[in-house]
């Protein structure tokens, strides 16, 4: 039997803070302080409820992962199509990825310092203008994905989140429709007008620089966009602290959930 460790840990730290904030409530109430046992009630026993509910949301809405064999990326790279390799790099003053196309080195990106809500630029070699920036839309449930991608030719993305439990995003691009689903794991795929034609893995480990990502796509994809993509929901995350950004060491399990849709471990690019 799978056990989702995400809700499970969830529900216990509820009990605990619940438990702990009427204990201390009791206490504090039994030396008339009245006041103070409100506070401790109200703030340890509400976040304690919040996150035990949280829990079994989480349990109720867990879907096992796929089962994926060891060699699945040998087996997906024999099949030919285009790679993509996003390197993470934190400097002093932000953070800057390389992204190669089929190993060689095509674009940089980089987040805007001083902005109110994140930004991140995508820029060919040796350029100065932006190929695609993406900003982050404000939104009252900022755990959503919600930005706006801007082309060259000041063409706007939407790229929004359909469906934020279970990590399912949208983007219209012209007269294409492309959607990521997230998997289990750290593993995403991506559709275009419903067919799937990429998918990208982040590594589980990240020495001294930063994370790496590796997209495998079908030869005629747009490539650039498919980074784009990538670029934007690591961005996401990173500006809402998930994942370790820094350090010698930085480790990322993942999520215990799979998605709308199971990963498809027989996809092979064209």
């Amino acid at each position: 039997m799978k056990i989702n460790g995400e809700g499970l840990l969830r529900t216990i730290v509820g009990l605990v803070f619940m438990i702990a904030g009427a204990g201390i409530s009791y206490l504090i109430f039994s030396k008339s302080n009245i006041g103070m046992a409100a506070l401790f009630l109200f703030g340890f026993g509400g976040l304690g409820v919040f996150l035990f509910v949280l829990g079994i949301l989480h349990f109720v809405r867990f879907r096992p992962p796929a089962k994926i064999p060891d060699n699945h990326l040998d087996l997906v790279l024999e099949a030919g199509g285009a790679m993509v390799d996003i390197n993470h790099h934190i400097i002093a003053i932000g953070n800057t990825y390389d992204v190669l196309i089929n190993n060689q080195k095509k674009y940089t990106a980089q987040t805007k310092l001083l902005t109110v809500l994140p930004e991140i630029h995508l820029s060919e070699l040796n350029s100065s203008q932006p190929k695609y920036i993406m900003k982050k839309k404000w939104h009252y449930n900022n755990l959503s994905i919600m930005y706006d991608i801007t082309t060259q030719d000041n063409t706007v993305l939407e790229f929004r989140t359909k469906n934020y439990w279970y990590g399912h995003y949208g983007c219209q691009a012209g007269q294409d429709y492309y959607e990521i689903f997230r998997h289990a794991g750290r593993k995403y795929s991506i559709y275009k007008n419903n067919v799937q034609i990429a998918f990208w893995d982040k590594f589980i480990v990240s020495l001294a620089e930063g994370d790496k990502f590796k997209i495998i796509a079908d030869k005629d994809s747009n490539l650039e966009l498919l980074a784009v993509f990538c670029l934007t929901i690591d961005n996401h995350y990173s500006s809402m602290g998930k994942g370790k950004k820094g350090g010698y060491i930085s480790v990322d399990l993942g999520f215990s959930s799979e998605g709308v849709k199971p990963f498809d471990i027989e996809w092979r690019p064209k």
